[in-house]
């Protein structure tokens, strides 16, 4: 259960049953790459369920290099859910 702390009568119940599939690339980073339902956060989409498929990788340093892609499916803002 997800709760806005601001105002804690707002909360959503969530049924995560996605995976994650991570993958070790030649240059030391990680691609992983996501199916179902999986709650994510990324800098620009935020705290997020995301349902479907998608993509994101760190470099070797752990540095976020590319954000959630998504290929196919849809995203939907956790705030959105509890405001």
């Amino acid at each position: 259960m997800l709760t806005n702390v601001n105002q804690p009568s707002k909360q959503v119940s969530l049924n995560i049953t996605g995976v994650f599939q991570s993958f070790n690339q030649p240059d030391g980073g990680v691609l992983t790459i996501g199916t179902g339902r999986n709650l994510v956060t990324d800098p620009a989409f935020g705290l997020t369920l995301v349902t479907g498929r998608f993509s994101f990788a760190f470099d070797s340093s752990g540095n976020l290099v590319q954000g959630l892609t998504l290929q196919a499916g849809q995203t939907t803002s956790i705030g959105s859910l509890i405001d």
